[in-house]
């Protein structure tokens, strides 16, 4: 046994090496292999298989054209969706599953396609979002065969402005959006009533932001993640109903300095960074009950 399975090591490496040196002396496929996930065995087998990117007249057709589209049952009134198809080329189907396994769940660096395929675990479970990102690996790799070019982990720098370029118009759209807020705060306060406190409260603050930016002319979206650390302080008034309960009226001002966002990084004509003021004013009120 021990013979046979260093005979069966043996042609493996030999047959290893045989794919690398194809892989190497192909232009295509080190381009292909630019996606994160996509190894030498993916980005030969897929060209093997397409052979001709021309005749796929769009890119999202492949995952049809490999059965990683969703079966459809429609008569009268029903309409059904059940599994995928598994129609076409089985190898080139099992090769973009494992890389998108393999982007899921090994590969460290961070990206758009990664983040997509995660967004919908979270939505549909694992299972299906592995189904749904080697469909979009597919759409990506034919994309990027047809265009010639390689896959960009991030967006081109923002460039300066040539003289006359045009800023944002009517259609232009810049969209910051605030995930989640959270604080660490102590608190100071005085009695003015048997039943009244008034207080005084500030601390540290912590925020992830988005920004989601669509310019005329563009082939889409670019969209920027941080995490923003501030400061907080802040004013309330606290009323005391009985039983345990109390009514509470808060208001806080929170402070994240300035950022500057890469703007111009889409495709069409360039403008300057943008820079943002992150301040929050917050007004909210609550109640709250008191165990002991």
């Amino acid at each position: 046994m021990l013979s046979a399975r260093a005979a069966l090591k043996s042609e493996y490496e030999k047959l290893h090496k045989a794919v690398l040196a194809i892989v190497r002396e192909d232009a295509v496929c080190r381009k292909l292999m630019t996606v994160p996930g996509v190894g030498p065995l993916v980005a030969v087998t897929f060209k093997s298989a397409v052979d001709d990117p021309s005749r796929i007249r769009k890119s999202k057709g492949v995952g049809a054209l490999f059965g990683l589209t969703p079966k459809k049952y429609q008569s009268g009134e029903k309409d059904i969706t059940g599994g995928i198809t598994r129609a076409g080329d089985e190898m080139v189907r099992a090769a973009l599953y494992e890389a998108a396994n393999v982007l899921l769940s090994r590969v460290t660096r961070f990206s758009k396609l990664k983040r997509w395929g995660m967004d919908v675990a979270k939505r549909r479970g694992l299972k299906r979002a592995k189904v749904a990102l080697a469909r979009k690996i597919g759409v990506i790799l034919h994309r990027m065969w047809v265009d010639g070019t390689t896959y960009r982990w991030t967006e081109a720098k923002p460039t300066v402005p040539a003289q006359g370029a045009a800023p944002f118009n009517s259609a232009d759209t810049w969209h910051l959006q605030e995930r989640w807020l959270t604080t660490a705060r102590g608190r100071l306060g005085w009695t003015v009533w048997d039943k009244s406190l008034l207080y005084v409260t500030g601390g540290a603050a912590w925020a992830k932001l988005d920004t989601t930016e669509t310019r005329t002319g563009s082939l889409g979206a670019i969209i920027q993640t941080d995490t923003r650390t501030g400061w907080t302080v802040g004013a309330g008034w606290e009323y005391a109903l009985g039983y345990g309960w109390s009514a509470r009226a808060e208001y806080l001002y929170v402070d994240f300095g300035d950022w500057t966002t890469l703007t111009g990084t889409l495709p069409g004509p360039s403008i300057s960074n943008l820079n943002v003021n992150l301040r929050d004013h917050i007004f909210r009120g609550g109640m709250s009950y008191k165990f002991w």
